[in-house]
């Protein structure tokens, strides 16, 4: 423990610092010794007194702050003019700010507080970790990793921008689009780097997260500010050419609903995984941390989708037309990032590309699962096109709460439902294989017994799905969907006009329909025939023949006791005689 750096981190995210920490754990040289919401918990923390964590963090190295927003935020004012107290009674720990791209008139504030260094969250990992050694170390006065923006062609800017809102403006455009173009770039590296990597796994959730948070300030931004003169500045940054008007203009509406989606879901995924309901799912043989990571795969690439979506201008004729090729895409991208692409499985003197293999059952998957998934036709066109979402005949708008919430039940399912897609042909192809039990199995579920009672419960689960739970939530115009809670996965019905797959249904399944439907019928009547008669019976049992009863058994009780009275008279006249 004493070979390495102590830090001590401090972000109001949970998830955020969560990712930090993991990323920073990854290096030898770096021990992570104690975390913080903000600096006045921080401070608290290790105040003289408190020995909880004092005899760990009066030997930091370094005190790392973690900034999602901009300084001048009032909470963070608050919180920021704590440092100089906290360099009066630690000047020897230095301070470190990992934050978005701040201007030079902020940058001289947090450095006339006290703060050592400066690194834009926006930079590649090794130039950040690089950063965190030069002041951990060296604890210079201050320390600056920046990014100079590129110059404004100065021809494409009108006179019409001089008005103080106007500047301020451009200048907060200018700033959010050179950053999202740095992590634009980020994203786009080659995924074979991210496979299989939990590590590359969380950078993308971090990257992706401040992506999503910087769409929604330049939609804020164009809101609070609009553009009334049609000034266009554009700029180049890395060969990615960036405009000044809105990211998606016809869906700007969805882009804060997405990223509530988006990140209720990553939070849930933090939590316990376990299927609360009475199904079984293929993801349950999983060991908990692939489960988490399969997900997080899932939602990765579901968001990637719904950007080319969104780029591709697809009409709402055509994104209907497209919803079996879209689910596939997804379970097949989905499948690749989980796996590895060149994931290569030996048997015996044979060497098989497990990816390939398990592609192969696109026909069964499709046909088991992948079709039967609701609600995603509805959800892309609630997100890309602001369409209404329908509840229980009632239409909620964007933005609105309970559309919110359906919109997250329905996504929490695809992920799920996409996942159990991925394990099946697992399951069916490689369920036995030594290296696949001990990669990505359970250690409850790993014997060969309890896999084939794991298989038998799944091959039974969908023969009663067929034969008696789907007619049922047809024929009860409902749907059943896999929800993410914080204790884990449960099971939630929503209503849904089913008629068009009543009317198609044939065989066992409509026989089905017809026994519900028979009985529902039947039902009320016989109920209240069996009522009748049973009131009757109830009468000639107890008015009759418990009367009846009642009366002989009197009688006969009766006659045992004047039986009983003479005998005895009997024996006293004779003893008298």
């Amino acid at each position: 423990m004493d070979s390495g750096l102590k830090l001590l981190l401090i972000d109001n995210d949970p998830i955020f610092r969560l990712g930090l920490k993991t990323w920073l754990q990854q290096f030898s040289d770096v021990i992570v010794v104690a975390e913080a919401k903000n600096i006045a918990v921080a401070l608290q923390s290790i105040a003289p007194g408190n020995n909880n964590q004092n005899s760990s963090v009066l030997s930091l190295d370094l005190i790392i702050i973690s900034l999602a927003a901009n300084i001048l935020d009032t909470q963070l004012i608050a919180d920021f003019s704590l440092i100089p107290q906290f360099k009066e009674l630690y000047p020897h720990i230095p301070i470190f700010l990992l934050a978005p791209i701040l201007p030079p008139h902020q940058l001289e504030i947090i450095q006339k507080l006290g703060v050592n260094g400066y690194c834009p969250k926006s930079v590649d990992e090794l130039s950040i970790i690089s950063a965190i050694r030069q002041v951990a170390i060296d604890k210079k006065s201050w320390y600056q990793i920046s990014i100079t923006p590129p110059k404004l062609p100065e021809k494409t800017i009108n006179k019409s921008v001089n008005s103080p809102l106007a500047k301020m403006r451009l200048s907060g455009l200018y700033q959010i689009d050179t950053t999202l173009a740095v992590i634009n770039n980020q994203l786009k590296q080659p995924r074979i780097i991210q496979k299989n990597n939990p590590i590359s796994i969380l950078n993308w959730l971090i990257l992706t997260g401040r992506r999503r948070e910087l769409k929604a300030a330049r939609w804020l931004v164009n809101r609070i500010l609009p553009e009334k003169n049609n000034i266009n500045i554009p700029s180049q940054i890395d060969n990615y050419v960036i405009s000044n008007q809105p990211v998606f203009t016809q869906i700007e509406k969805s882009v804060p609903v997405l990223n509530i989606l988006l990140d209720n879901t990553l939070a849930k995924l933090e939590s316990n995984l376990s299927n609360l309901t009475d199904n079984i799912l293929e993801i349950d043989i999983l060991k908990p941390e692939k489960k988490r990571e399969l997900l997080y795969v899932i939602l990765r690439e579901f968001e990637d989708i719904l950007n080319e979506l969104k780029l591709a201008d697809i009409s709402l004729d055509k994104l209907r037309e497209k919803r079996d090729i879209i689910l596939e895409d997804l379970w097949r991208e989905s499948l690749i990032d989980f796996f590895g692409k060149y994931y290569t499985l030996t048997i015996g003197d044979r060497s098989l590309e497990l990816v390939s293999i398990l592609l192969q059952n696109i026909n069964m998957v499709k046909t088991v699962i992948l079709d039967k998934i609701p609600g995603v036709i509805e959800l892309l066109e609630h997100l890309i096109f602001q369409m209404p979402l329908t509840i229980d005949n009632l239409s909620y708008s964007v933005g609105n709460p309970e559309a919110i919430a359906r919109c997250e039940a329905i996504l929490q399912n695809l992920l799920i439902q996409i996942a159990n897609a991925i394990i099946q042909p697992l399951l069916n192809n490689f369920a036995e294989i030594e290296n696949i039990k001990n990669t990505w199995y359970d250690r409850r579920l790993i014997s060969a017994r309890e896999i084939a009672r794991f298989r038998n419960e799944l091959s039974w689960k969908y023969r009663w799905e067929k034969y008696w739970n789907h007619p049922l939530a047809v024929f009860e115009s409902q749907y059943y969907l896999f929800v993410l809670d914080e204790r884990g996965i449960k099971k939630q019905s929503i209503y849904a006009s089913r008629q068009n797959e009543l009317t198609q249904l044939s065989g066992i399944p409509l026989a089905v329909t017809l026994i519900l439907e028979t009985r529902d019928a039947i039902a009320p009547r016989l109920h209240s025939t069996v009522s009748f008669l049973g009131t009757g019976i109830v009468y000639i049992l107890t008015q009759i023949l418990g009367r009846g009863l009642g009366l002989i058994g009197k009688g006969i009780i009766q006659g045992i006791g004047n039986s009983i009275t003479d005998i005895k008279s009997l024996k006293k006249d004779s003893k008298e005689n």
